[in-house]
């Protein structure tokens, strides 16, 4: 084992399922109604280093996104189910 060198990950990089930080506070940042600014100052004041303003932003469009998908696959969903409930009642 000596002078050996070997890489051991704590985590799966490959999983698609697994939720990317960044993305994970600027939903929390979306969500909760603060602003960037706002997260700046709470991460400055924890000593903890923040991304920039330009790459919150692509962030931020990532997000709206995802959630204009989720949110179009639900009303689809609701919408066909509405549909099978008008039909089987007759």
């Amino acid at each position: 084992m000596c002078k050996q060198v070997f890489l051991m990950n704590s985590e799966d990089h490959n999983d698609k399922e697994q939720v990317n930080l960044n993305i994970a506070a600027t939903t929390g940042i979306v969500a909760s109604g603060i602003s960037f600014s706002q997260f700046e100052e709470l991460c400055s004041a924890m000593d903890i280093p923040v991304f920039s303003s330009k790459y919150y932003s692509n962030l931020e469009d990532e997000v709206f996104e995802k959630w204009k998908k989720t949110a179009s696959a639900s009303m689809e969903a609701a919408a066909q189910m509405e549909k099978d409930i008008t039909i089987a009642e007759g």
